[in-house]
């Protein structure tokens, strides 16, 4: 409507990134190489600014569904509610953490970030550990009766 976006010169680093990764949709460019793109064609930015867009850059459309399996298999091992109630608050906490980053993913690259990553990490593993004692402590309960 005639009003400019302050977008950090995202759009115009998103631009690159989306033509590079057109030169080589399947298999992508390579580690790193969304950064050089945008370092190289839409300074002053120096890096996509986008999860996605790297992940489909870097590693082209078999990296993007491996992702998406992966990141799948998280959310159903994390889901908040199991059987009707409401799961261990560790589950949950990184059930959130992985919204959350799905969220952030769209307008920046989280995992290149220790100081995001690291804690993030933890807190899913807890989560993914007190998932697996659950459905263990369920499994056992069931072959007792």
């Amino acid at each position: 409507a005639g009003l400019s976006i302050n977008d950090s010169g995202r759009a115009e680093g998103w631009r690159a990134v989306i033509d590079s990764f057109l030169g080589s949709p399947i298999f992508g460019r390579g580690a790193g190489s969304g950064q050089t793109v945008t370092l190289r064609d839409a300074s002053p930015i120096d890096h996509p600014h986008s999860e996605y867009l790297r992940i489909l850059h870097d590693g082209g459309l078999i990296a993007a569904v491996l992702a998406l399996i992966f990141i799948g298999l998280l959310l159903w091992n994390l889901r908040p509610r199991m059987a009707g109630k409401v799961r261990d608050p560790l589950i949950v906490g990184g059930f959130l953490l992985i919204v959350a980053a799905l969220v952030l993913g769209t307008i920046e690259n989280f995992l290149v970030f220790p100081s995001l990553m690291w804690p993030g990490a933890v807190l899913v593993g807890l989560g993914l550990k007190r998932s697996r004692e659950e459905l263990s402590g369920s499994s056992a309960r069931v072959a007792a009766c």
